[in-house]
């Protein structure tokens, strides 16, 4: 049922399932926003990091990093 949940460990692995860019008012840079696939099967929003979000391509093969963010820390995405 929907209450069996559980913990497992994942590659960290992804595929890009869909990519938009948000373009915030300036001075904030354009950032992706992403749908990824995780390898174990399991699909997440989050963005990728480490080219422009311009070059984000659907099927990109990406990596999972946690970053911090503020007070938080936050799960990105490198291309492979």
């Amino acid at each position: 049922g929907m209450n069996d949940l559980e913990w497992v460990e994942v590659s960290g692995y992804a595929t890009v399932y869909s990519a938009t860019v948000n373009h915030p008012k300036p001075p904030a840079a354009a950032y992706s926003v992403v749908l990824v696939d995780l390898q174990e099967g399991p699909r997440m929003m989050s963005r990728v990091e480490g080219i422009t979000p311009q070059d984000v391509r659907i099927g990109m093969r990406v990596k999972a990093r946690i970053t911090p963010d503020g007070e938080r820390h936050l799960v990105v995405f490198d291309p492979v």
